[in-house]
């Protein structure tokens, strides 16, 4: 069972990553950057950008081996996509 510290903690590095990511995205990163992940250090502002998940995070890692992280997807709503996509095919 997950305590409340562990969810409040959860909740801050959700709230802090999106702040972080925000700001980068309208300062920092480059529109040859959508799509690719994104891992911020939420403690230190420190990020990584790589279009495969774990060299992004490996490389904030060795920056920073204590890193709260947040991951997401330059230019999307989540860094990952679950379920099935509905796809409206046209009759021959």
């Amino acid at each position: 069972m997950t305590s409340i510290r562990d969810q409040n903690e959860r909740e801050r590095i959700a709230r802090n990553g999106q702040q972080i990511y925000e700001q980068l995205a309208a300062t920092q990163l480059q529109p040859e950057d959508d799509g690719k992940f994104i891992a911020i250090d939420v403690n230190s502002g420190a990020f990584e950008v790589d279009a495969v998940d774990f060299a992004a995070t490996e490389r904030l890692l060795r920056r920073q081996p204590n890193a709260r992280m947040w991951l997401g997807r330059v230019g999307r709503k989540a860094a990952y996509r679950l379920g099935a996509r509905l796809v409206h095919k046209e009759p021959k």
